[in-house]
């Protein structure tokens, strides 16, 4: 695959200011310990951050196979409706580049929402649990009079084991992406529709957490986020 260093370079050197601005900002002293991003915040509770994703995937259209790296910068709000269940928006940019076309696009708008879910606990076990996280995000990007935007939909299983500061997560995910193309460049599809999410949560500091999680087969992906709980 052919590299893209002058847009990589951009977007990790932004990826490390945004997140070192929020690890560093104070937290507010009305805020508590709420539980790790890999489960439910709580009933009323408010999480609120930001993360970098990264994902290269194999794609598709009607005539040959491509590649397709895409980056996502974005705030992340996040609210408990219930007890197991929140809901949570995603606001921010993204970019995207495609090998084996001329195609390495600008950052443009990128939005997602979504829903996490505890589905499981058990009483013998209380560090154990399973969760489900439903999302849908969108990305536009352009590279001159070409553009690429549209849709991709993921739903995952998972399950976590809260030990001390630490909850590492594990599951199975199904994806679906849906990206259609303008100015000359052609509509996407993936090639791969499930794989496998894995992750740690990580308690910085009472109020802060620290998220690092990867995901394989359908996407060869990484996400960082910090997170603060209200």
């Amino acid at each position: 695959m052919r590299p893209f260093p002058g847009k990589r370079t951009r977007t990790t050197l932004i990826c490390a200011g945004f997140l070192a601005v929020l690890a560093a900002w104070p937290a507010p002293a009305r805020a508590q310990t709420v539980g790790a991003p890999a489960d439910p915040l709580g009933f009323n509770k408010i999480g609120l951050g930001g993360q970098f994703e990264f994902d290269r995937r194999d794609v598709h259209d009607s005539a040959d196979h491509y590649r397709l790296e895409t980056s996502r910068l974005s705030v992340k709000a996040a609210y408990g409706v219930d007890q197991g269940i929140d809901l949570y928006l995603k606001l921010g940019a993204a970019d995207a580049a495609v090998s084996g076309m001329s195609f390495n696009g600008n950052f443009g708008a990128s939005l997602g929402v979504g829903s996490k879910i505890q589905v499981m606990s058990f009483q013998a076990i209380p560090a154990l649990k399973v969760n489900a996280d439903v999302q849908v995000n969108y990305l536009q990007s352009k590279d001159g009079g070409m553009e690429l935007a549209g849709w991709d939909l993921a739903a995952a299983g998972i399950a976590s084991y809260t030990h001390g500061q630490l909850v590492p997560y594990g599951g199975i995910r199904v994806s679906y992406m849906n990206l259609d193309g303008s100015g000359g460049m052609t509509n996407l599809r993936l090639d791969d529709n499930i794989g496998l999410v894995a992750g740690i949560d990580i308690r910085i500091q009472p109020q802060l957490d620290l998220n690092i999680e990867g995901r394989l087969i359908d996407t060869t992906g990484l996400t960082i986020g910090v997170t603060y709980r209200f």
